[in-house]
């Protein structure tokens, strides 16, 4: 009989000694575990800080990139006026010279309506301020393009925005999802190996 108390004895001490050894280890994974939350939360952390100083520093070189967009729309608007100003100065110019040199032959010897330097030059000064119409439009439509494509880019900015945001909860949720079979799992383990 000491043989078979001395054999449940021993089997005691053996679920004993690796009841020990598993929360031995089971404590041992945990604070390894909480080591590496800790590390990768403060590279997280620090990542994220990174990002906020460099929002910081582009947010910083904003009135800068403003400041060159508006020089720049400035300097445009400047040398297209001094461009059709000249343009028109320049028409001036040739349609007075014209007048001058042909004027008085072409009355005298082809008066015609058509052929008039006087109709031709009204004809003229008409296309040469539907080009200058033209040219200005064109250049507001420029801006407008321009202005919508900054509001599109904001329309983008704040879509993706709200797109990321729920994706990171879809990937929470996820990640929330298989710790809890993760769980189910093990404890179902765990059951099935103490029922056994």
């Amino acid at each position: 009989m000491s043989t078979v108390r001395d054999t449940k004895k021993n089997d005691r001490e053996k679920v004993s000694s690796q009841s020990e050894g598993s929360n031995s280890l089971k404590i041992q994974q945990e604070r390894q575990q909480q080591q590496q939350e800790k590390v990768i939360y403060k590279v997280l952390d620090d990542t994220k800080d990174n990002i906020r100083k460099t929002l910081n520093e582009a947010r910083k070189e904003i009135p800068r990139y403003t400041q060159t967009v508006n020089d720049s729309q400035e300097q445009t608007i400047e040398a297209i006026r001094d461009i059709t100003d000249d343009y028109i100065e320049s028409q001036k110019e040739i349609i007075s010279l014209f007048q001058s040199a042909w004027a008085p032959l072409m009355e005298k010897t082809f008066y015609n309506y058509w052929i008039s330097p006087k109709n031709m030059t009204e004809v003229y000064a008409s296309l040469l301020n539907g080009f200058t119409d033209n040219t200005i439009a064109v250049i507001g439509l420029t801006n407008n393009m321009i202005s919508v494509n900054t509001d599109t880019i904001k329309t983008s900015i704040q879509h993706t925005r709200k797109n990321l945001k729920e994706l990171s909860r879809i990937g929470v949720n996820t990640a929330k999802t298989f710790e809890a079979i993760s769980r189910n799992s093990v404890n179902t383990r765990r059951t099935a190996k103490t029922s056994e």
